[in-house]
């Protein structure tokens, strides 16, 4: 990847300017690429630079603002929450004076984003707020669909299962309206994945009623998807993405041989391209594939793939599942004591994510405050009621548990 063009002067012309946009267009590119790490490597030395550029103007704030961007994508690949709230607090700095632009909303999407998978759910909900209102005042159906989209995924942590479909139609409806079709494309995605989650929950707490009750509705929503795909110039990585969250909501939606067959040629290309963010969530769809068929030994095996190479990052959702999974195969194949032993490790597993979060939180204290403040009094109020009524539900035992997303307990305030 090309990072040896010399760095910008102290006091950087237009010129220099001009060829840090251009260096940034490249990473960009290598971004739609999916080369996440190659990405991120080449961006820092860029973002030292644009820091210490003087005197400061409005072309080299727009141009660090769009690398802070770049970086809180390539960031989310990762799940690298912290970093991803560090670098949008630096980009609400540049974006302080803007007032409402389609950078500082999606600043707050990949904000909520974050403080969402940190089990924080008062800056998440204000950050989806907030996004909400800058797309709604530049009336862009793009962010409202990523905001939408987020309030859905926030709904799902704090186990509220109907309001987190009814956010995620509503995201729906705003990129049914959009120009930009990967947006649209990645709308589709992401409801077929959230289905699937919301699924599993309502299997796993018995309510089989309320998991057969979403075939119709995403059903609808996998039909426009797949109409909206055979339209496009497609992108390789996007389209793979799509194809991996349709399988697996196929295979919920009963059509397990179309299913079987879509997933694996996800999981091909994936492993031929070296594409982990696709690898890890292809083999645990794979393993439940096979785990439904009866094939306990061959899911096992691909459980344990799930977890290789050791060095390698797992999302913590795709982790207990696969604990979840591994441990119902063990004991189907009679193996009593590897069960207990993966049933230990899941336990340690969630115990050690609730460590995690807590001393993230402490390590952030504070970096919520600015969204709560730029929030109306009357939004605050609100946001504040939903996470008191959501609290109450909790201590009844009336919310979904979804794996890696029970955040209720541990962060809701008194």
């Amino acid at each position: 990847m090309p990072t040896s063009a010399p760095p910008l002067a102290p006091s950087a012309t237009g010129a220099d300017l001009a060829a840090a946009g251009v260096r940034l267009a490249d990473f960009q590119l290598r971004f739609v690429q999916a080369h996440f790490e190659e990405v991120l490597q080449a961006l820092e030395p860029l973002l030292e630079e644009l820091r210490h550029r003087h005197p400061p103007s409005a072309e080299l704030h727009r141009l660090h603002v769009r690398g802070l961007l770049l970086r809180m994508r390539s960031l989310s690949k990762f799940d690298r929450l912290e970093d991803i709230l560090h670098s949008g607090a630096e980009a609400l700095e540049l974006l302080a004076h803007d007032g409402p632009t389609v950078e500082r909303a999606e600043v707050f999407v990949f904000q909520a984003f974050a403080y969402n998978l940190l089990a924080w759910p008062q800056p998440a909900l204000s950050a989806t707020q907030l996004a909400l209102q800058d797309a709604l005042a530049l009336g862009s159906t793009e962010f409202s669909a990523q905001a939408m989209e987020r309030a859905a995924m926030c709904y799902l942590s704090m186990g509220d299962g109907l309001l987190a479909e009814r956010f995620m139609l509503e995201a729906i409806g705003f990129a049914e309206q959009c120009t930009a079709s990967t947006a649209k494309q990645l709308r589709y995605s992401n409801a077929l994945h959230l289905a699937c989650v919301l699924f599993d929950a309502y299997q796993d707490c018995g309510e089989a009623s309320a998991a057969s009750q979403l075939l119709p509705r995403f059903g609808r929503v996998q039909a426009q998807g797949e109409h909206h795909m055979a339209a496009l110039a497609h992108s390789c990585y996007i389209d793979a993405i799509w194809h991996g969250n349709q399988a697996r909501w196929l295979r919920r939606a009963g059509q397990t041989e179309r299913a079987g067959r879509l997933l694996r040629e996800v999981l091909a290309l994936a492993l031929a391209r070296d594409w982990q963010g696709l690898i890890r969530p292809m083999r645990l769809e794979l393993s439940l594939e096979l785990q439904a068929a009866g094939l306990h030994a061959q899911a096992l095996q691909e459980l344990q793939r799930l977890f290789e190479p050791l060095d390698l990052p797992l999302r913590e959702t795709q982790a207990l599942r696969g604990l979840q999974a591994m441990a119902r195969s063990q004991q189907a194949l009679g193996q009593s004591t590897q069960a207990e032993q993966t049933q230990a490790t899941l336990a340690l597993r969630l115990h050690g994510q609730r460590e995690r979060i807590a001393d993230a939180q402490r390590r952030l204290a504070g970096l919520d405050q600015r969204l709560v403040d730029m929030l109306q009094a009357a939004d605050r109020a609100r946001i504040e009621q939903d996470l008191q009524s959501m609290g109450q539900r909790a201590q009844q035992a009336r919310v979904l548990r979804v794996p890696g997303m029970d955040w209720l307990p541990v962060a809701l305030p008194a």
